[in-house]
């Protein structure tokens, strides 16, 4: 019943507006309200990130669709203040975490640190005075790196600060920059994160636009191995209860066609994950140092990929994960021992 009236309430809403509001704001609001309603009759999902309320986050999100609609939000004049959290990894996080990605050794799980702070990134960009559109902006690259071992142990407690520290501009509109920080209690940093955010928007100026995460054209090293992935098609409700990442482009088909893509599209830290647990199973790694993965193009929930190790260097490995059309969809540069 409850998920009948949200429904409802969506629709006269837009039929009301739909004159003065752009037709894809209207879908996404409708939609929005729609998986909130459903969202309240679910069982409590895994959510671990408990600093950060969800009635919050939806908050957040309307602030910035009516920012949207009523003035033009992009500038580069911006004073923003760093968002600040404590936090620890529980170990049922982990627990959680390895069963969906299949990663086997806790020192691995770089990529479940990056999933675990993915909301306090989200802070960052839903502040009043950030100068881009959330709504409808992709995540581009993320650049993590592990510092101190120390990360992993269980009990102990960080800071993680994060912080707009640059606006790119690029073809298709600009990209932010925002760099995480987190650490101990002595103030030792024992891991940094930087993710790129692109949000899509019309350039006034169309002269000297830098072009960002370009694609190499030739790949170094040898191929070591050819893998292929099966993605489950509840892979986008599983990891969102995982980083609290409950964007409708993940977990609803419906949602995924409103931005123009054929079905939902699978979380980018999930196929991390994945592709990890394949380098575990490959080289025997055992402690992941360094990721750098470029995300090029959606890859879908309930599709099958390919994924190709390539050796760059001496503890230095390229994966590449193409799309069963033979489309590059991601590029990970790992470093580990």
């Amino acid at each position: 019943m409850r998920i009948q009236l949200g429904i409802a309430i969506g629709i006269l809403s837009s039929y009301l507006v739909y004159l003065i509001v752009p037709w894809y704001i209207i879908l996404f609001g409708l939609l929005g309200l729609s998986l909130f309603v459903f969202d309240q009759t679910r069982s409590k999902p895994l959510v671990y990130v408990e600093k950060i309320p969800r009635s919050k986050m939806y908050s957040l999100f309307l602030r910035d669709l009516l920012l949207i609609i009523f003035k033009d939000r992009f500038s580069k004049n911006y004073d923003l203040k760093p968002v600040e959290i404590e936090y620890a990894i529980p170990s049922d996080y982990i627990r959680h975490y390895k069963e969906i990605t299949s990663i086997k050794m806790e020192k691995n799980l770089l990529s479940a640190i990056e999933t675990h702070l993915f909301e306090c990134s989200m802070l960052t960009l839903l502040q009043p005075d950030q100068p881009l559109s959330v709504i409808g902006s992709v995540h581009t690259r993320s650049i993590i790196t592990l510092h101190d071992v120390a990360i992993f142990k269980k009990g102990n407690i960080f800071e993680h600060k994060t912080n707009i520290t640059n606006l790119l501009s690029v073809k298709k509109g600009t990209v932010c920059e925002i760099t995480g920080v987190s650490c101990d209690q002595s103030g030792k940093i024992v891991f940094t994160d930087v993710c790129y955010i692109l949000s899509f928007h019309k350039q006034k100026d169309k002269e000297n636009l830098d072009y960002v995460h370009p694609i190499f054209e030739e790949y170094p090293g040898d191929l070591i191995s050819t893998t292929t992935l099966e993605i489950p098609k509840n892979a986008g409700w599983k990891f969102a209860s995982l980083s609290g990442d409950y964007n409708p482009i993940h977990i609803s088909n419906i949602g995924a066609k409103l931005f123009g893509h054929k079905r939902s599209i699978v979380h980018g830290m999930y196929v991390v994950g994945r592709c990890i647990s394949i380098l575990e199973n490959t080289l025997n790694c055992e402690l992941v140092r360094l990721i750098d993965v470029r995300f090029r193009r959606p890859l879908f929930n309930g599709s099958i990929a390919n994924v190709y190790l390539y050796e760059e260097a001496f503890g230095r490995i390229l994966i590449l994960v193409e799309d069963e059309n033979k489309a590059l969809c991601f590029e990970l540069h790992i470093e580990f021992e």
